[in-house]
């Protein structure tokens, strides 16, 4: 596995090589400029990232993002909050687990599922933070790769996804010799300068590419690279999507800009609603129909446009742009179709509630009362915890 000084070493020989415009792109805005600690000395300060930036969401997304989860959900749940808690005993010495980030990244991986249902298909993903996504994913004998720029979260994601998958990883960090493959049950993990490399050496062609509440956060330029590298994964016939959920904090960019990118490299957005986010290459032939991209001559059509034109003119907030994407569904188009299809399905499952998780959680601890993070019980002293958890 990637230890810190070894990251570190290959990481320096590449910012000699690189030009500083590169460099500045792969900064996260939003870490740097709250201050968010992304790097560490040793393997044993990994545990302050098994499981953060969703921290006291956990009762809120599991009634109003999932509605409960499904009996199958649960059972993956569960053998991924066990594995972490291992994971955390052999290499931290702690007791921790994770719960948060764990269920927003079942949001995710529900949602990959009523697009590709058992057939397992090659997931690509941009920022997986803590990595859990990756572990539902590699669980389930899924095709998967993954890049980030920040040090400690990779190092994270290394030991997990090797940890998981007993060494199914191919760490390009060490190695850059590769084919552009991605295997059922194994990772592929890219650092951010072989990832910058990517369109001279080898992209890898995938179904889907995600990256989740990071979007927002980039240099705008990281975003603009990061379309188009994608733009390329999802060249080909069949299902091709970028599917996400969570733009990232809108302190910095709007959703409506990186709408606008999105369409400017050429993916049409073909569902969006308070779950998930999906975009399509334009030729490819499950991009129609689509929403609009409103234009100076842009007429409202449908209630969320008339409404996103109505706040427009009263003066609530200022520019179309602001409004857009509205909430976009069409059962004309195949992948809105399948969630939507999904999605009820769903409402006749029996769903697992907070008091069944919170009953395997309290067994799974030995009763330490230890559910909340170390970061949670923080908020909560300060008195941050339930303004959060709205």
């Amino acid at each position: 596995m990637l230890s810190p000084s070894a990251y570190d070493e290959l990481e320096q020989k590449s910012v000699s090589e690189l030009p500083n415009r590169v460099l500045m792109m792969v900064q996260s805005v939003a870490f740097g400029t709250l201050g968010y600690p992304t790097r560490v000395r040793s393997e044993s300060e990994l545990w302050k990232y098994l499981d953060v930036m969703h921290e006291s969401r956990f009762e809120h997304d599991l009634e109003h993002l999932l509605g409960g989860l499904t009996d199958r959900e649960f059972e993956l749940f569960k053998r991924v909050a066990s594995f972490v808690l291992r994971f955390s005993e052999e290499n931290f010495q702690r007791t921790l687990t994770t719960r948060s980030s764990l269920l927003r990244a079942l949001n995710v991986y529900r949602h990959l599922t009523d697009l590709f249902g058992d057939h397992p298909a090659r997931i690509f993903e941009i920022g997986p933070g803590s990595g859990y996504l990756g572990c539902l994913l590699l669980d389930n004998q899924w095709a998967y790769g993954a890049t980030d720029v920040t040090q400690a979260f990779y190092l994270l994601q290394n030991h997990l996804w090797h940890g998981l998958s007993e060494g199914k990883v191919k760490e390009l960090a060490e190695n850059n010799d590769w084919d552009g493959s991605l295997l059922p049950g194994g990772a592929v993990h890219i650092p951010w300068w072989e990832f910058y490399r990517l369109l001279d050496r080898v992209v890898p062609k995938v179904d889907v590419v995600t990256c989740n509440h990071a979007l927002a956060e980039m240099h705008p330029d990281s975003l603009v690279f990061t379309l188009r590298a994608a733009r390329e994964m999802l060249r080909g016939e069949g299902l091709k999507a970028f599917v996400f959920e969570g733009w990232g904090c809108e302190q910095w960019v709007q959703r409506s800009l990186i709408t606008k990118q999105f369409y400017r490299a050429g993916f049409r957005l073909v569902h969006n609603d308070d779950h998930i986010t999906v975009f399509v290459p334009e030729e490819n032939a499950f991009s129609r129909p689509a929403a609009r991209l409103p234009s100076r001559f842009w007429w409202p059509r449908g209630k969320a446009e008339v409404l996103a034109a109505v706040r427009r003119i009263v003066g609530i907030q200022q520019g179309w742009i602001r409004f857009w994407p509205p909430r976009f569904a069409s059962k004309r188009n195949q992948i809105s179709r399948q969630i939507l299809a999904g999605n009820q399905c769903r409402e006749t499952e029996r769903r697992v509630g907070i008091g069944t998780i919170e009953k395997f959680f309290s067994e799974l601890l030995d009763d330490r009362d230890d559910e909340m993070s170390p970061d949670e019980k923080f908020l909560h002293l300060i008195g941050q915890y339930e303004r959060s958890s709205r």
